[in-house]
């Protein structure tokens, strides 16, 4: 537990020197005993000169009390950033360090309807942004996120919890947000635990919120872990299945992405879990076969694997996975995968698949040409280069592939991409353009 301490308060001051803040927020002192209880004024002075574990066993003894104090400080000397700060990041701080002093701060609050903490912290998140620090507002927010998720909560806590996930997700698309992304994906963690929460969320596009997120900090670890959290509680809706089998949403390849741009145990275990549960839908293996997935599992097991949990997972992936491998690598899949004008190298564009399915590309008077043609123009570089891979297996295999393409302004199109910068559309267009002219001296 302590290192949990240790790495919240290295967060805040890392944050709080980046934006010039005081590092350390001062607490209470001899000016604020006018303002307290002489009795709440000594409490907190006498814990906050303590050791942690000093700290540790005076919330354990008199948690409630103790809880009710900090509120009761909290409410009178608000105006005081510094000393809110202080308050703020305390209660952040025992609230992350156990479960038991959650219930005790709710406690304190249902004793004393005028010091409700959880009204005072949607007070404070509703102020201007300018009003408060950055650090009020992330543990403000991460405090009562961690009070709605707990189940003894009881007083409008589904309500209370919709209208905090609408205020992360409002203020997220409309580019205010008042905390770093996070505190926010740590606010989402917890707010998904409430029952009808994740139905809720999907239903304000919060996946979209969580995709920016992960896109934006894909090298952040802490971020990554707690996005690729959110992912699996949405997992086990099956109205997730819709967004996860889309392969437009590239959430597959997304989280792909980030484990190899960091590669820790904590991440690579989450997002085992993940995958074994999206590997329920078919959609999802196929999606899983298409970004290589099968090729990261392979290296991951020849790793030194700790967990026998994490090595059950990445085997029952592996099976799945071979198991679906020829089925995904079918023309029906191909031709869906056309039809969505994303794609992806995958086993459908591949020497070996080109070999044994060139006839099938003049079914419908080579309708996939002329569509491979058109994503030429796509605003997708990856989709562009595979493109450009699949025209050249066309050109290679097929006798008439020349004129086919000449019908589609293929050749021209395929020139074009050649003084393109990305070096993947450049290289694929190239040889597909060697090809092409190979095919039509064989052919005079």
């Amino acid at each position: 537990m302590e290192q949990k301490l240790i790495t919240f308060y290295q967060n805040f001051y890392k944050k709080a020197t980046d934006t010039g803040e005081s590092v350390l927020p001062s607490g209470l002192d001899e000016s604020h005993r006018r303002s307290l209880e002489e009795r709440v004024y000594n409490t907190l002075r006498d814990f906050q000169s303590d050791t942690l574990e000093g700290q540790r066993e005076k919330l354990a003894a008199g948690g409630k009390n103790l809880a009710a104090d900090f509120i009761e400080a909290a409410y009178v000397l608000e105006a005081e950033k510094s000393v809110l700060t202080f308050l703020l990041l305390n209660i952040d701080a025992a609230i992350l360090d156990s479960q038991d002093n959650i219930k005790a701060f709710i406690e304190a609050s249902k004793a004393n309807p005028k010091r409700d903490l959880v009204k005072f912290l949607q007070r404070l998140l509703t102020v201007k942004e300018s009003v408060y620090s950055s650090s009020i507002y992330d543990s403000a927010a991460r405090i009562l996120s961690a009070i709605l998720a707990d189940f003894d909560y009881a007083d409008q806590f589904v309500l209370d919890s919709k209208s905090m996930i609408n205020y992360l997700i409002t203020g997220h698309f409309k580019s205010k947000r008042m905390m770093s992304d996070y505190v926010t994906v740590m606010c989402f963690t917890n707010l998904l635990m409430v029952n009808g929460m994740p139905h809720y969320f999907l239903s304000l596009n919060g996946f979209e919120v969580l995709q920016d997120i992960l896109e934006r900090n894909s090298k952040d670890l802490q971020i990554s872990y707690y996005t690729l959290l959110c992912f699996w509680m949405l997992s086990f809706e099956e109205e997730f299945k819709s967004i996860a089998c889309d392969p437009k949403t590239l959430l597959v390849a997304n989280i792909l992405s980030s484990l190899k741009k960091v590669a820790r145990e904590k991440l690579t275990r989450v997002a085992l879990k993940l995958f074994r549960n999206l590997s329920r839908w078919e959609e999802c293996v196929a999606l899983m076969i298409d970004n290589s997935l099968l090729q990261f599992l392979t290296i991951e097991l020849k790793k030194d694997v700790k967990g026998e949990k994490t090595k059950e997972n990445i085997n029952y992936l592996i099976d799945i996975l071979e198991k679906n491998y020829k089925i995904v690598s079918s023309w029906e899949k191909y031709i869906k995968e056309i039809k969505t004008e994303r794609l992806n190298f995958g086993p459908c564009h591949t020497e070996k698949f080109w070999k044994e399915n060139i006839k099938r590309i003049e079914e419908s008077e080579f309708w996939v040409v002329k569509k491979l043609a058109e994503l030429l123009d796509s605003k997708d570089e990856v989709t562009q280069a595979v493109a450009c891979y699949d025209l050249r297996e066309f050109s290679r295999l097929h006798p008439y592939a020349r004129d086919v393409l000449d019908k589609e302004n293929g050749k021209n199109k395929l020139m074009n991409m050649v003084n393109k910068d990305n070096a993947l559309v450049k290289e694929n267009a190239l040889v597909a353009l060697q090809k092409l002219m190979i095919t039509k001296w064989q052919m005079v």
